[in-house]
């Protein structure tokens, strides 16, 4: 009976492992939150492995997976934290460019013939940005405003979000009359058809070229987190980026 009683606790715990084991843990840049739930979705669909996701900005999740947060892929709004993980030996390979992400102006307000240059009207008093200090959308809002020759006639206006996503809730909430969001937080469902946004000339700020690197971890779950970046490169997972306003990488 004791025979029995120990064989069976071994073969509950090798199948708690075996599940543990299945799970892989994905830092997401808050501009990539409904993308990578729609992709996580598909994945699931054809996969025995789960995900679990954790959204925030790049700067932040960098900072988690250099103290040892237990992620197993890094999906980053741009090269630098990446590369930085890689050269501090935090990663399984270099990291790659996996698509190109584009800022937007958006209000959730009616507004008339809306273009960049009403920022400077009376009647918008606050413009929402990310912190440039650590996110990428915000860096490149920032860019684009020096580069139009507009950063001081607005910067008193400025109202810093932790990260794109938060950046996106102060216009939701019109905490904030406008702002500088990812095209993919707004073809998104959640914020599809709701309130007015225009494109900006890429011209004016550096490529967002968003990357992404696999964690160094137990071997298994190694494997599983390049199964999905593999997903995420295949003509599926691509299709899904376009639909959400990425230029894909080839």
């Amino acid at each position: 009976m004791r025979f029995w009683i120990i064989i069976s606790c071994c073969l509950l715990l090798g199948s708690c492992n075996s599940k543990k084991q299945n799970v892989i843990r994905i830092a997401v840049a808050a501009n990539m939150q409904f993308a990578m739930e729609e992709l996580v979705n598909d994945f699931e669909k054809i996969s025995e492995t789960k995900c679990e996701m954790v959204v925030g900005s790049s700067g932040k999740l960098m900072a988690q997976i250099k103290e040892g947060a237990p992620f197993n892929l890094f999906f980053s709004a741009d090269m630098k934290y990446p590369e930085y993980l890689f050269r501090v030996d935090k990663t399984l390979d270099k990291p790659m460019v996996y698509a190109l992400g584009e800022v937007v102006l958006w209000s959730i307000q009616k507004r008339d013939n809306f273009r960049l240059s009403d920022l400077v009207r009376e009647e918008i008093k606050h413009i929402a940005i990310a912190n440039p200090a650590t996110a990428p959308y915000g860096k490149a809002a920032q860019q684009l405003l020096i580069n139009s020759k507009m950063l001081d006639a607005v910067k008193e206006k400025l109202v810093y979000g932790e990260s794109i996503g938060q950046t996106t809730q102060f216009v939701y909430s019109e905490a904030a009359e406008v702002g500088f969001v990812s095209k993919s937080m707004i073809l998104s469902r959640r914020f599809q058809q709701k309130g007015v946004w225009i494109n900006l000339d890429k011209e004016l700020y550096m490529p967002i070229e968003q990357g992404v690197v696999v964690i160094k971890g137990e071997k298994r779950e190694e494997q599983k987190a390049s199964e999905f970046l593999q997903f995420v490169q295949s003509e599926k997972g691509r299709t899904i980026l376009r639909k959400y306003g990425y230029f894909n990488i080839n």
